[in-house]
């Protein structure tokens, strides 16, 4: 199942904001995090504090810790800064800057990407993020901002809404990779095409632009989908 990506302004930069949290785990307080429960079965996993830079936290229904290898299933990877927590215990990152929705992944085989995932949060190493990004592929929704987005090894999905504004994809793929418009703009192909501009790497319509960074393929109907809800792509 593809890695749902949910960018905010601040994380605007995909590889940007991730390299900028895991450059400051190093001196994070609580940076190896906490589990709670403290004991089996976990909620949630948790790093960083209320007063540190950045935070993180990750929800799923976990059995089991045992050797790097977390067991049950992965709801989502929230980062920030800020942490809150409610009455029954559970914390949640204040102010949101970007969220990894896996979708009730099930994370029982291991240790995998996914664990390393979480080792390279702790150890500094974003190789380990985008190794993950490499095995399960992205879907990537932005924003009105400027997004600059990446293409991984797998398939990579680029979701894009009204008023998308100027944004860079990097390293898209021809016959793998797919641009994504929602249906409120477009519900097909036809349509997009008697509206938007294709020139070249660029797609331009109404002030918006998608550039596709050092592409020289040709971009045709195959490369696009119209769908209503990112998380229904893959």
């Amino acid at each position: 199942m593809s890695l749902l990506i949910n960018l905010t302004d601040a994380s605007a930069d995909l590889e940007a904001y991730i390299d900028s949290y895991v450059a400051a785990t190093a001196s994070l307080a609580n940076r190896y995090g906490t589990f709670y429960p403290s004991s089996a079965p976990y909620d949630q996993w948790i790093q960083g504090t209320n007063t540190s830079d950045y935070a993180a936290v990750l929800d799923g229904d976990f059995t089991a810790y045992s050797g790097g290898n977390l067991t049950g299933t992965a709801d989502a990877l929230t980062f920030g800064y800020g942490l809150t927590t409610d009455a029954s215990g559970l914390t949640s990152v204040t102010n949101v800057e970007l969220t990894f929705d896996f979708r009730d992944l099930n994370v029982n085989a291991g240790p995998d990407s996914f664990d390393y995932l979480v080792y390279g949060l702790i150890a500094g190493d974003a190789s380990r993020v985008y190794d993950y990004f490499d095995d399960a592929g992205t879907i990537q929704v932005g924003t009105e901002a400027d997004n600059t987005l990446y293409g991984y090894d797998a398939t990579d999905y680029f979701y894009f809404e009204d008023n998308w504004g100027s944004d860079t994809i990097n390293d898209f793929t021809d016959g793998e990779d797919y641009i994504v418009f929602d249906t409120s703009l477009w519900t097909n192909y036809a349509d997009f095409a008697d509206d938007a501009t294709i020139s070249g790497n660029t797609i331009a319509w109404d002030g918006n632009t998608i550039t596709l960074a050092g592409f020289s393929g040709t971009l045709s109907s195959a490369d696009f989908q119209f769908v209503a809800d990112p998380a229904t792509i893959a």
